[in-house]
């Protein structure tokens, strides 16, 4: 069966039922034909759920949260808690410098964020961007970006790798 075949049934007076109805339809239509949700239709006024741009959009925010969190800790000068490993041990974690980091991030002074804890300012970056485009990509397929390059083993070998260098690099730069 084809989804141009099927037919959608006439909208009841309960808005929420026609859409129940509508996302049974397109189930039933995905399930017997093979396609996915993304390659039907549109129907008038049964809007298509966009899971990605609504996933990269609360991704977004709770990034920019954090930026905004950790500059109202430090420009009103609240009580933040010390890194446990460096309270115990003197030495700094793979993520010790984090707050201001972020706060840094949030005052648009990249340069002092790269100094602070180039991981976290690069991956932060990098996690914006990447949410950026899933919203671009999703808003126009209405469906999820998916990473190649996530597939296999070589990116955890990296991602090691950086999270090992950008340790050494506190351990020597990061202000005590």
């Amino acid at each position: 069966m084809k989804p141009a075949e099927i037919q959608p049934p006439p909208l009841p007076a309960d808005r929420g039922a026609a859409l129940r109805a509508a996302a049974a339809a397109e189930e039933t239509t995905v399930r017997t034909s093979g396609a996915s949700p993304a390659d039907l239709p549109l129907r008038a006024g049964v809007p298509r759920p966009d899971g990605g741009a609504r996933h990269a959009l609360q991704s977004l925010g709770f990034l920019l949260g954090l930026m905004l969190l950790a500059w109202v800790a430090l420009r009103f000068e609240l009580p933040l808690p010390p890194c446990p490993l460096r309270a115990l041990t003197d030495a700094p974690c793979p993520f010790c410098g984090s707050t201001r980091t972020f706060a840094a991030l949030a005052r648009l002074d990249f340069a002092a964020a790269l100094r602070l804890n180039p991981l976290v300012c690069v991956g932060a970056i990098a996690a914006a961007v990447v949410w950026l485009l899933m919203l671009w990509r999703g808003a126009d397929r209405g469906r999820r970006m998916t990473a190649s390059w996530t597939k296999g083993t070589a990116w955890k070998w990296l991602l090691a790798a950086a999270l090992a260098l950008n340790w050494l690099y506190l351990w020597f730069h990061l202000p005590r």
